[in-house]
């Protein structure tokens, strides 16, 4: 039977969340392997659970456009479509201008040995040479970057991905603008790396400790760690991952927008937090909403029916 069915506005996709029954026989579910999952999960992949699939308390199984199958299911956990909480949006992504001058806090700080993955379009500006992607300085350096002042971050600079790192700004590989690109880049005290669509540019460089105890701006240069926007940056964002110097996974942004008041910005899969649009001039732009679907089947024995749905929370 249907649970619910939801349309996304903007030419998006119509979701469908499902019950369904699957004949099987009495004697597979005799030897049913059971399951408990006990952490917050997202399908990236049809699952099936030949037993109990029991949901923990507090936890929630996001569907994310897959089938679920089990014979049962059990505990208080919730089972949804959608990867956000009911107060926000999923976007396809969302886009910064120059007119707009939209930016988020990321809330991490500059620090060596952090790590980057995001998957981007880069948009060619009208003017200037350089566009911050995601930075942060002590200062404001002077034009030949040798100065006391540590910026941190990774930049568009002169056409190509620059790694700016403790006052010293290294190009690398070109940027194909308008091409969306999937790209990961990393610094530490003694390399910087950069890899786009698998090519990997490593720059091997000795310098000083690139600590800058305040927080990067996406996309933006928080200039002087004061909050002072020294730059913005012209992308479209679909996603950004966030690593500290222990390569764990801090920021999971996914573009998002809040039901309350249409406040664009990125939401953090990790922390749970949204992390909304700073400018005051104007909203971010959007790609369509972003609504995933799925099923949830439950086997239908032939001797007897094993399908009682015990969840206290509720499809979405």
């Amino acid at each position: 039977m249907s649970i619910s069915a939801k349309k996304a506005g903007g030419g998006g996709y119509i979701a469908t969340y499902a019950l369904c029954a699957v004949a099987i026989s009495a004697a597979s579910c005799l030897f049913a392997a059971n399951e408990t999952i006990s952490t917050d999960t997202v399908l990236t992949a049809d699952k099936t659970v030949d037993g109990t699939l029991t949901v923990a308390s507090g936890k929630t199984v996001w569907l994310n456009g897959h089938t679920l199958t089990a014979n049962k299911i059990a505990g208080e956990g919730t089972i949804s479509g959608s990867i956000l909480p009911e107060e926000y949006i999923q976007l396809e992504y969302i886009e910064s201008t120059d007119a707009g001058k939209q930016y988020i806090d990321t809330g991490v700080k500059g620090r060596s040995a952090v790590k980057v993955e995001a998957d981007i379009i880069c948009v060619k500006p009208a003017s200037g040479f350089y566009r911050p992607f995601l930075a942060v300085s002590t200062a404001w350096p002077d034009n030949s970057h040798t100065d006391s002042a540590k910026v941190y971050g990774l930049w568009i600079w002169n056409g190509k991905w620059a790694i700016h790192y403790a006052g010293n700004n290294w190009e690398t590989t070109a940027i194909t603008y308008g091409s969306r690109t999937s790209l990961t880049a990393a610094w530490s005290n003694s390399a910087r790396s950069l890899t786009v669509h698998g090519t990997a540019t490593s720059v091997n460089r000795n310098t000083t400790e690139a600590e800058v105890d305040s927080t990067m701006y996406l996309p933006a240069w928080n200039k002087g760690g004061e909050g002072d926007v020294g730059g913005h940056g012209l992308f479209r964002i679909y996603s950004v991952k966030l690593y500290n110097p222990q390569n764990t996974l801090v920021r999971n942004f996914v573009p998002a927008k809040r039901v309350s008041d249409r406040k664009t910005g990125l939401y953090d899969l990790v922390n749970g937090v949204f992390h909304e649009n700073k400018s005051s001039t104007a909203e971010f732009g959007t790609g369509y909403e972003v609504v995933y679907g799925g099923e949830l089947c439950l086997n239908v024995t032939d001797s007897f029916v094993n399908s009682t749905v015990s969840l206290a929370g509720s499809l979405k």
